[in-house]
């Protein structure tokens, strides 16, 4: 009989399991009770090969949904997009979670116990170009105005008919970038001195080295560094003491820096990963607030042994922003860098010393270290350095503490011994 009950309360379980799904697309498609409709718009923000979903509703318009359907047509400027895929935020606990694809139309659904908007904006998802099908390059992403549906827990059914079909583009992975806008390129001498830049070929270390030697104080050298993310000793050598700046142009950023910053030289790789979210996103939430933000990630381990500038593109969507540059820390910790201007292309320009995990939050005024909340704040006395596991002279300093310790720790014990045995030939 346990057995039989066994096997009942799993089938049952399966059963609901299964129908969860069509209980969904009954209540989006049956002729219920149709509610006002309330203040609402949708957000797409392009971050790479992804265009991540935003819905937002007045407080009087999300009184406890549980189940909605939204759709999105999907275009490519060359070839059709075959390989589409939606992936969920993490914030969605509903039970049923799916989304269908096909002949450029994507609808997504989401159902279960629980409310939807527990805020005012509902983070719904991303959908993601994974790959570069049929050689396109520009992938469009556009709400369908008309195919938003949600049900409240009252089966009150709301159909919203005239909502702005906002879209983005994105580019697919693989197509050749990250579907930003990107610093240009500069042409010969565009270097805050006329004149006086070059351009060389970072494919070609001899010549990098061969024109920072011959730069005349006060000139720039700028390096197409191609798809190439490492600065080699030589060329950091040849600059070091000297007024000349290096700009190294990569894929989606440029790296700035003047010879006579440079205290110690050798091969390091400066490569970039934006968008990398590496920080957690309820940290960078608790941070930033409503305020958009960026995330990048640094290759090399600890201080470059120089000061650079990263110029990064925010989007021109931000121009005249204030681009604040934020370090985490080991211990989860937030620490203000510095910030600079997003300019009308788009482009920022931050400043770093040291390679680790940075949010940008772009915001209407220069914030502080008095921005970070009281929980992300850094202990008294803290600033704001790399952990690098592999630092030397950490280490050496870790190891004669250590070493010290054990000294004195075999010094008291010989004392404890020595005292014990004055005391045994006293009694005797």
């Amino acid at each position: 009989a346990g057995n039989t009950d066994s096997r009942g309360v799993t089938n049952m379980r399966k059963w609901l399991a299964r129908g969860a799904g069509l209980i969904l697309a009954v209540l989006l498609t049956i002729p219920l009770p149709v509610l006002a409709a309330a203040d609402k718009s949708v957000k797409i923000e392009a971050k790479g090969n992804r265009a991540e979903v935003s819905v937002m509703l007045s407080e009087e318009g999300r009184d406890d949904i549980r189940s909605m359907q939204i759709g999105f047509e999907i275009t490519a400027d060359n070839g059709s997009v075959e390989n589409a895929v939606f992936e969920f935020d993490s914030g969605i606990n509903s039970s049923v979670k799916r989304y269908t694809y096909a002949n450029g139309r994507m609808n997504v659904y989401i159902s279960g116990k629980q409310n939807l908007f527990t805020e005012n904006v509902l983070k719904l998802g991303a959908v993601v170009i994974p790959e570069n099908a049929s050689g396109m390059t520009n992938v469009k992403v556009t709400f369908i105005s008309d195919s938003f549906v949600y049900v409240n827990s009252g089966y009150g059914r709301t159909e919203e008919k005239d909502m702005d079909a906002v879209s983005a583009e994105i580019l697919p992975e693989g197509a050749g970038g990250s579907g930003e806008e990107k610093p240009d390129l500069p042409e010969e001498g565009d270097s805050g001195n006329p004149g006086t830049g070059s351009i060389v070929d970072g494919s070609r270390p001899d010549s990098v080295v061969e024109s920072i030697q011959k730069a005349e104080a006060g000139s720039t050298v700028t390096v197409n560094m191609n798809n190439k993310t490492t600065i080699s000793r030589k060329a950091l050598e040849a600059a070091k003491g000297k007024d000349v700046t290096l700009r190294f142009v990569m894929e989606g950023y440029i790296w700035t820096l003047n010879g006579k910053s440079i205290t110690k030289a050798s091969d390091i790789d400066m490569k970039v990963t934006l968008d990398s979210n590496k920080i957690p996103e309820d940290i960078v939430k608790s941070l930033a607030g409503d305020y958009p933000t960026r995330q990048l990630t640094l290759a090399h381990n600890g201080q470059f042994g120089f000061s650079a500038r990263l110029t990064v593109n925010a989007g021109s969507a931000h121009a005249g922003l204030i681009g604040n540059l934020f370090y985490y820390d080991n211990n989860g910790k937030m620490h203000f860098i510095n910030a600079g201007t997003v300019g009308a292309d788009g482009n920022v320009e931050l400043e770093f010393h040291h390679a680790s995990d940075y949010v940008i939050v772009l915001a209407d005024r220069q914030m502080s270290q008095n921005d970070v909340p009281e929980g992300l704040q850094p202990r008294k006395g803290e600033t704001a350095k790399p952990t690098n596991p592999t630092d030397k002279k950490a280490a050496q300093t870790g190891d004669n503490v250590t070493a010290a310790g054990y000294v004195i720790t075999i010094i008291i014990a010989l004392s404890a011994v020595a005292a014990a045995a004055v005391i045994r030939k006293k009694k005797r």
